[in-house]
């Protein structure tokens, strides 16, 4: 496979102790989602692991760090040396709290300058600390891609071929360090779907 790693550790740990490795080899599902070849999918991703076809995909998500005053369809994400904005043009996005409290807009990123998106139509309620993430209709309502079962072990950059990536459904991460994970997906720190997989708040 052609693809790029880094070492789980790092210039920034974003593991508290070393994660299991899932045996076998997978690939990012590029058929699925979108990406820009050289964009990085920073290591503590959470992943959609499918053992059976070797696939993975990822929970493409930001925090919201300021909305234009003037037009709130701009809306500048988290954006640094470790966490890169995740979207591509095209990717239908949106704030899913919780249940029950999904919308039915259909929004789109329309423009990408870095850190700054600009969406098809305006988030209802979307405040400074939200997190966006990609969405699917299901049912003419917003809703995660699928169900995250896991976490990319180390930094991989999006080649134009095959990219490899190696993945973990045991581990514990230091939450301020990834990509933020809605509310909706973690109960007490541990993702719901799979708690072996932990979230802490230490430093």
């Amino acid at each position: 496979m052609n693809f790029q790693k880094n070492s789980y550790g790092g210039g920034r740990p974003v593991f508290v102790n070393p994660p299991a490795l899932v045996l076998g080899g997978f690939e990012l599902d590029t058929a699925s989602q979108n990406f820009a070849v050289g964009a990085i999918i920073p290591a503590g991703t959470l992943a959609i692991i499918n053992e059976s076809t070797r696939k993975v995909s990822v929970l493409k998500s930001a925090r919201v760090t300021a909305i234009d005053a003037e037009d709130a369809k701009i809306v500048t994400l988290e954006h640094d040396e470790y966490l890169s904005n995740p979207f591509y043009v095209g990717d239908m996005v949106h704030v899913i709290a919780g249940e029950g409290e999904d919308p039915d807009t259909e929004i789109t990123i329309s423009a990408i300058s870095e850190g700054v998106v600009t969406l098809s139509a305006e988030i209802p309620d979307l405040a400074v600390g939200d997190v966006i993430s990609e969405v699917i209709n299901d049912e003419s309502s917003p809703a995660f891609i699928g169900a995250f079962n896991g976490v990319t072990i180390a930094d991989i950059k999006v080649n134009s071929g095959v990219t490899g990536i190696d993945v973990s459904k045991d581990a514990v991460l230091y939450a301020n360090r990834v990509l933020p994970v809605p509310s909706s997906l973690v109960t007490n720190n541990y993702l719901t779907v799979n708690p072996h997989i932990r979230y802490s708040d230490s430093l």
